[in-house]
């Protein structure tokens, strides 16, 4: 009667896979996420620290228009991980 109407029958053996399937994928999209704000981060820092002001502002520019979560973890000089808004707001000034 289902499979008339255009149904399928799903049983618990193909959700537990579908479901498996996507938390291992949503996984694997945050976590090359994280990798690639981090990769941005560090070469926006490196351009600051060569005073490679075009370089600097363009990627800044690039990443305003695009919608990114605000680090609430970063590391300072003695690579000591701080999670305060304004020691993180500090770290990206500098």
């Amino acid at each position: 009667m289902r499979e008339e109407r255009g149904y399928s029958i799903k049983t618990r053996a193909i959700s537990e896979w579908y479901h498996k399937m996507r938390n291992g994928a949503n996984r694997m999209c945050a976590l090359k996420k994280e990798e690639w704000i981090n990769e941005t981060i560090r070469q926006i820092e490196e351009n600051h620290k060569k005073n490679e002001s075009r370089i600097y502002f363009t990627v800044i520019e690039k990443l305003k228009h695009q919608n990114i979560r605000f680090p609430f973890m970063s590391e300072d000089e003695n690579n000591t991980v701080i999670n305060q808004t304004n020691q993180i707001l500090n770290r990206l000034k500098d």
